[in-house]
């Protein structure tokens, strides 16, 4: 980001990996065609396949774009990949623009953020390997609504921590998005859902978003009585 951002590039870069996503540039000058095909270029990948030109455009758009000017387009182009048959581009592009969504905490994507998280289908939802398979869920990772909940948290208003409280509890959702959530509702600050909180820590099943819940009450306890990052 730093790189790109100090060779004045940044909003060509941006604007290149929109429209490797589909998204036409408008008047936006030109970008070389070297540009183009860099923001498709998956890097080398021994362990897992290459990423689609679409999913690493997704990725460096997540790594560069700053400016909250991005966010009505990338909002738009959520939703036309949003409405697209499950697939592992779908989920990587999702992943990333909703993550960088979270990033630039732009107020006016709540509406999308909520509705990713309480229309999109939970994980469990497509079903369940049969052992012994190592993965617990047949929904194509990477779990974009991880990714809406972090971004939720980032910009949460009125209502939003008693929305990622009702991700936490539903086990259909997958782990690392009830993870996600867990920690968003410490971004969130509010207090009122405390005593709810208290007790869904108390008795949560898993280690990890049961010490992710742990940590958001004491984040919010001490924005309350304001001593956050003493």
């Amino acid at each position: 980001r730093r790189v790109v951002r100090r060779s004045g590039q940044a909003d060509a870069v941006i604007r290149a990996a929109l429209g490797a996503l589909g998204q036409a540039p408008g008047d936006s000058p030109a970008e070389p065609q070297a540009l183009h095909d860099a923001v498709r270029a998956s890097p080398p990948a021994r362990e897992v396949k290459p990423m689609s030109p679409e999913s690493r455009a997704a990725q460096v758009l997540s790594i560069v774009c700053t400016d909250q000017r991005y966010a009505p387009v990338l909002r738009r182009v959520i939703e036309r990949w949003r409405g697209q048959r499950a697939s592992r581009q779908r989920s990587y592009v999702l992943f990333y623009l909703l993550r960088t969504l979270g990033d630039l905490r732009d107020g006016d994507s709540r509406a999308l953020l909520r509705s990713i998280l309480t229309d999109d289908p939970p994980e469990a939802k497509a079903g369940r390997p049969t052992p012994p398979s190592v993965y617990l869920y047949k929904s194509m990772p990477p779990f974009y609504r991880a990714a809406a909940a972090r971004a939720l948290g980032r910009t949460a208003a009125d209502g939003d921590a008693a929305l990622l409280m009702r991700v936490v509890a539903d086990l259909d959702n997958a782990i690392s998005v009830r993870h996600a959530a867990a920690c968003a509702l410490g971004e969130t600050g509010d207090a009122s859902v405390l005593p709810a909180l208290r007790e869904q820590a108390k008795r949560y099943p898993e280690v990890a978003t049961g010490r992710a819940l742990t940590a958001s009450i004491r984040r919010i306890e001490r924005r309350a009585a304001g001593t956050e990052g003493d």
